[in-house]
């Protein structure tokens, strides 16, 4: 395992550092990875789901608080949790994201997206993944993360 423990302690819960430093996605003049801002597409929306991942509200019971988005169409509402949900799964043992999706294509889509992210981060600061012929899944390191998983509601067995 070449990843440092220093990377992993300090982006184990930090999406938001993580991504603005080291995420990747595609530039659609171009096709080609430019680094990650979420100021781009949409400024408080893409703040707001970062802000949420690295900073998850408690409620008094020490529930998870949910993140309830409002906004315009292709802002991201669905891309940057996924690639935050990434962050996490690479760094966090034992963690388990199931991405759903309302239909087979969009589940497909965002797991396409994270996989892009995934293969454009620098090798230093990313968790080695499994390598597996499951399609619709990414697993890595157990020592080190979890796995990413995505289902549909419309996706048959």
């Amino acid at each position: 395992m070449n990843l440092a423990s220093s990377i992993i302690a300090k982006y184990a819960n930090d999406p938001n550092s993580y991504l603005r430093q080291f995420g990747r996605v595609q530039d659609l003049a171009t096709g080609q990875p430019i680094l990650f801002d979420p100021a781009v597409a949409s400024f408080h929306c893409q703040q707001t789901i970062l802000h949420y991942f690295t900073n998850t509200p408690r409620d008094k019971n020490d529930f998870t608080k949910w993140l309830v988005l409002l906004g315009p169409r292709q802002v991201g509402k669905s891309t940057v949790p996924e690639m935050c949900a990434l962050v996490k799964t690479m760094f966090n043992p034992g963690w388990d994201h199931l991405c759903l999706a309302d239909d087979v294509p969009r589940d497909q889509y965002l797991h396409g997206r994270v996989h892009y992210t995934y293969l454009h981060l620098p090798k230093q600061v990313r968790t080695p993944a499994i390598r597996s012929i499951e399609v619709n899944q990414k697993s890595f390191d157990p020592r080190v993360g979890g796995r990413l998983r995505i289902g549909s509601t419309r996706r048959k067995g």
